[in-house]
């Protein structure tokens, strides 16, 4: 049955209850009634818990937790919807493929989660800045800031990328350790409100292709 006709079924119940002479035993109807409207509460609580739940999983990386394609698709919508300025800047991890090929995909993968803390850290990216695992690689990164001055930009990503490399991880590697650290390929564009988010995206990637070809990690803005 159907939630809405089970709680039509339930108001009919009520009020035929109440239409019932003073000789019925309507205490014990309308508490056996009461419980179940008790019971089907509860049943819908759990279900909303479980749908919630579902939809985080369906719009957050399984790895870092962080908000995925569909979740950062989801916000750049809004964005352009409000017209609303925001700083696209996607960041592609390095080394990745070298440390899942050296030390074993276990190894990638807690590259992979370090950056997403390193990213999502207070000391890293504002409070307002909203950080994603999002690109058709494993090892894209995305970064949503209202910051749309390009000095102002410019400053943090040096500041980011500069600070990732003083983290890094301890890879246990034959009888030894082995360390790799935190390093990033980065490009920014900005959405004003006019230019088609989805070009505006296509900038901030094109940034990452140009910082790869120089092999310096450096910003680069269309």
């Amino acid at each position: 049955m159907a939630n809405e006709d089970l709680e039509t079924l339930i108001e009919k119940l009520e009020a035929e209850i109440s239409k019932l002479p003073v000789g019925t035993n309507i205490i014990v109807l309308r508490m056996y009634l009461d419980n179940i409207k008790k019971r089907h509460l509860s049943e819908m609580a759990e279900l909303e818990a479980e749908l919630k739940n579902l939809r985080h999983k369906v719009r957050h990386d399984s790895l870092t937790d962080l908000g995925n394609y569909i979740k950062l698709e989801e916000t750049l919508h809004n964005y352009q919807s409000q017209k609303k300025p925001v700083t696209i800047i996607n960041l592609d991890l390095k080394g990745l493929k070298t440390v899942n090929d050296k030390y074993g995909y276990d190894s990638g993968n807690d590259l992979i989660k370090l950056a997403a803390q390193y990213l999502s850290a207070q000391s890293t990216t504002r409070s307002t800045d909203m950080v994603f695992r999002a690109g058709e690689m494993a090892d894209e990164f995305y970064v949503l800031t209202e910051e749309i001055n390009p000095n102002n930009i410019k400053k943090f990503i040096i500041r980011l990328i500069e600070n990732a490399k003083k983290h890094r991880l301890h890879i246990k590697h034959g009888d030894d350790y082995e360390d790799v650290y935190l390093g990033f390929y980065s490009g920014y564009a900005v959405y004003d409100g006019v230019k088609s988010m989805t070009a505006v995206k296509k900038d901030a990637h094109t940034g990452v292709v140009q910082s790869k070809t120089e092999a310096k990690g450096s910003y680069s803005r269309k």
